[in-house]
C-alpha cells in the first residue's frame, strides 16, 4: 500500500514538474517579440492574415519547440544542437549567438517593450521615449529582472509558478475582451516589402528569436531539474520534450488571440494612413492603439500589465541562459552571478543607445536585428532539423555543410535580393541563381535556402574524416547517459 502511494506522489511530482518547466518554456519564449508581432501580422495580412499566421506558427513554436527537442538530445551539452559542426566551431557560434542574441536584441527589447508599452501610456503619456524617466524605468526594470535570474536554481520556479499563470489570465482576458469590441476586417493585403504574406510572417516569426532560445534553453532547465533531483540525460529529455508540448498549446492558443486582435482593426482609416505614408505602422503603437481603442484606459492598465509579466520572465529567461553558458564553456572559471550582472549592464547600455537618436528604441533594435537574422537563422533551422536526427547521420560533414550553405544562402539573399535596402554586386547574381523561383520553389515563402541546403547536406554525407567511425552517437541503441559522459 505504502509503495502504490508513494509511486502515485512521484507520478504527480513529475506532472507538476512538467507543468512548471512547460509554463516557464512558454513565459520566456513569450516576451516582447511574441506580444508586439502576431497583431502585426493580422493587421497588415486583412483576409489573407492566416498565411503570414501560418508562417510565423512554423518559424516561432514549432521551430522553438524543436530546437528544444534537438537540445534534449544531449540536455547536458552548451548548445548541443550545433555539437555536430565541432565543439570549438559550436563554441564560436555560441558567443555570437549568445552576445547577439540575448544581450544585444532581446534583453533590451524586452526592457524598451516594457517601458514604451507599459510606463510611458499608463504613467506618462505626454513623455518622449528620450526622457529620462524612461530610462530610469528601463534600469529599474533590468535590476528587478537580474535580482530574480541571479538564482539560477530558483529560475524556473520564480517564471513557472508565479508569473506565468498571471501571464496566461491578463492574455486570455485581453483577447476576450478585445475580440467583444472588434471592428470590421479589411479584404486587401497592406505592402510589406516581401514576395508574400507567408514570407513576411516567417521573417515576423523568426524576429522573435525563439529557434535560437529553444535550442539553448535547455541548460537552464537542466540546473533546475538536477535541484529537483532529476539527474540522468534520458530523464532530463522526457522532461524537456513534455514540457515543450505544454509550452507550445499555451503559445498556439496566444498567438491565435493576438493575430485577431490586429485582424479586428484592419479597417482603421488612421492606421492604414500611417502605413501609406510611412510604410508601415509602429508595432508597439499599433498594440496601445488596439487595447485604447478596445478596451480605453482601463485596457490600457491591463496591456501594462501583460506587458511587464511577458518582458519581465523574458528578460529573466534570457540572461540566465545567457549567464548558465559562459559558466559551462568555461567549466565554471566565470562566476554565474557576475556574468549575469555583466549581461544586465550591457543591456542597459544598448536601450541608451537605441534611444540616442529618437523615436521607438524597440523599432530601432529590431531593425539592428534583421541582418543577422536573415543571414544566420537559416543556418540555426538546418542545425536543428539535423539535430533532431543525430544519431543516423553518421557523417559530422553533413552538419557542417548544412551550416556554411544556409548562412551562404541568408547572406546572398540579404545583399543581392534587394527587400533589405542593402544590394552587393558580388551577391546579386549568385542570389539571382539561387534564389530563382522557378527552379528554387521554396523562395516566394522566405525559405530559398532549403534546397541548396539539402544539396550541400548530400555532398557532405560523401566527404568522410578520419576517425568518424568511432563517434557515441553513431551506436546503434546508444544509451543517452554514455554518449554525454563521452561528449
Amino acid at each position: 500500500m505504502s509503495d502504490t502511494i508513494e509511486t502515485a506522489q512521484k507520478h504527480e511530482k513529475s506532472r507538476v514538474t512538467i507543468v512548471t518547466v512547460g509554463f516557464m518554456v512558454f513565459a520566456v519564449f513569450f516576451g516582447a517579440g511574441n506580444l508586439i508581432f502576431p497583431p502585426f501580422l493580422g493587421f497588415m495580412g486583412g483576409a489573407d492574415w492566416w498565411q503570414g499566421f501560418i508562417a510565423f506558427i512554423i518559424m516561432d513554436t514549432v521551430l522553438g519547440i524543436c530546437g528544444l527537442m534537438a537540445a534534449a538530445r544531449y540536455p547536458q551539452v552548451p548548445l548541443g544542437a550545433s555539437y555536430r559542426i565541432g565543439y570549438k566551431y559550436m563554441v564560436i557560434f555560441g558567443i555570437f549567438g549568445m552576445v547577439t542574441g540575448c544581450v544585444v536584441f532581446v534583453m533590451p527589447r524586452t526592457a524598451a517593450t516594457a517601458a514604451e508599452v507599459f510606463f510611458r501610456p499608463v504613467f506618462m503619456a505626454n513623455s518622449e521615449p528620450t526622457s529620462a524617466p524612461t530610462l530610469i524605468f528601463i534600469l529599474i526594470f533590468l535590476i528587478v529582472a537580474c535580482f530574480c535570474a541571479i538564482r539560477p536554481s530558483k529560475v524556473v520556479d520564480i517564471i513557472g509558478k508565479f508569473l506565468t499563470p498571471a501571464l496566461l489570465v491578463c492574455v486570455v482576458l485581453l483577447v476576450i475582451l478585445g475580440c467583444v469590441n472588434g471592428g470590421e476586417i479589411r479584404e486587401e493585403v497592406l505592402p510589406t516589402g516581401y514576395l508574400s504574406m507567408f514570407q513576411f510572417g516567417s521573417i515576423e516569426g523568426l524576429q522573435t528569436f525563439d529557434m535560437t532560445t529553444g535550442a539553448c534553453i535547455g541548460v537552464i532547465i537542466v540546473v533546475a531539474l538536477q535541484a529537483k533531483g532529476i539527474k540522468t540525460a534520458s530523464a532530463q529529455s522526457k522532461t524537456l520534450l513534455r514540457s515543450g508540448i505544454v509550452a507550445g498549446v499555451c503559445l498556439l492558443v496566444v498567438y491565435l488571440g493576438l493575430a485577431i486582435l490586429g485582424l479586428l482593426v484592419s479597417s482603421n482609416a488612421e492606421l492604414i494612413a500611417q502605413v501609406e505614408a510611412n510604410g508601415a505602422v509602429d508595432r508597439t503603437y499599433l498594440l496601445n492603439y488596439i487595447i485604447t481603442a478596445s478596451l480605453g484606459k482601463g485596457g490600457t492598465i491591463l496591456m501594462g500589465i501583460v506587458v511587464l509579466l511577458a518582458t519581465l520572465t523574458t528578460a529573466i529567461g534570457s540572461s540566465s541562459l545567457f549567464s548558465q553558458f559562459f559558466v559551462r564553456i568555461t567549466k565554471g572559471k566565470w562566476q554565474y552571478k557576475w556574468v549575469c550582472i555583466v549581461a544586465f549592464i550591457c543591456a542597459f547600455l544598448m536601450d541608451v543607445g537605441s534611444y540616442a537618436g529618437g523615436g521607438s528604441g524597440v523599432t530601432f533594435i529590431i531593425n539592428l536585428a534583421l541582418p543577422i537574422m536573415v543571414i544566420c537563422m537559416p543556418a540555426g533551422c538546418a542545425a536543428i532539423i539535423l539535430t533532431l536526427f543525430t544519431k543516423k547521420i553518421g557523417n559530422d560533414n553533413v552538419f557542417r555543410a548544412a551550416i556554411i550553405m544556409s548562412m551562404f544562402v541568408g547572406a546572398c539573399e540579404y545583399f543581392g535580393s534587394g527587400m533589405y535596402g542593402y544590394t552587393l554586386p558580388f551577391f546579386t547574381p549568385v542570389y539571382g541563381f539561387l534564389g530563382y523561383s522557378s527552379w528554387n520553389i521554396f523562395t516566394p515563402y522566405g525559405f530559398s535556402w532549403i534546397i541548396p541546403t539539402v544539396v550541400a547536406c548530400v555532398i557532405g554525407w560523401f566527404i568522410k574524416f578520419k576517425g568518424f567511425e568511432s563517434r557515441p552517437y553513431l551506436r546503434e541503441n546508444a544509451d543517452d547517459d554514455a554518449v554525454v559522459e563521452e561528449l
